[in-house]
Parts: C-alpha cells; structure tokens; sequence
C-alpha cells in the first residue's frame, strides 16, 4: 500500500492507475515494491498451494483493500495485526487500526492473523 499515491482510474482488468500526491516526488519505489511482494505471492502460492496474488493500491489502507475486496469478490479478507511498539500502539490509537476500520465498514467477513511473538 502506497499512501503517497491516489487512485486515479481502475481499468476494466482491475488494475489500479495511480498518481503520485507530490507531483515533484520520486516514483522508483513503486516497481521495486511489486515486484518484491510478487514474487513473495508466488513463492506463497507454490509452498502452500493457495493461490495469491499481489496488487499494488493506492490511498488509504483500509479503504483500498476494501475496495479491492468488493472488485475480487472476495469471501474473505485477512489481515494481520500490527507490531506491539509503542510507536505502533500510537499509531494505531489515533488512526485506528486496518482491521476495525475494515469490520465497521464494509460487509465481507474478516480473519484477523495475530502478529508472531519474539
């Protein structure tokens, strides 16, 4: 998820178009982050035999994915929870986090994956 970029278009593919907020900014970013979380999706789908796919979103996390969700027709959405830093509890405490922004606004169930403890 790219908060620095919105949405600007979605083809009829699902893909999103997306623009920078800060017309001025670097865009490198964006390639190098897909193509990394593809290939973790693929290496997923091939180790667990559940296929996954990689999508590179703009704009708010929570509204993107919810988003995204309705367009796949999703069953189901999964997220997973947040580190327990302060600086995350923080975060969390005035933004709110993905998964109750997800659960109060949109009607497709969700699976919350608890964080793995060092």
């Amino acid at each position: 998820m790219d908060e620095s970029r919105y949405t600007v278009d979605v083809d009829e593919s699902g893909r999103v178009v997306s623009a920078p907020v800060d017309p001025d900014g670097e865009d490198e970013g964006s390639g190098i982050l897909l193509a990394h979380v593809t290939e973790r999706a693929r290496w997923a789908s091939e180790t667990t035999g559940v296929a996954a796919e990689a999508h590179l979103l703009a704009g708010g996390v929570p509204e993107a994915l919810a988003d995204l969700a309705k367009r796949r027709d999703a069953a189901l959405l999964v997220v997973g929870t947040s580190d327990t830093s302060f600086r995350s509890g923080m975060h969390a405490f005035f933004t709110g986090s993905v998964a109750t922004h997800l659960a109060h606004h949109q009607e497709r169930p969700i699976l919350v994956v608890p964080s793995a403890r060092a």
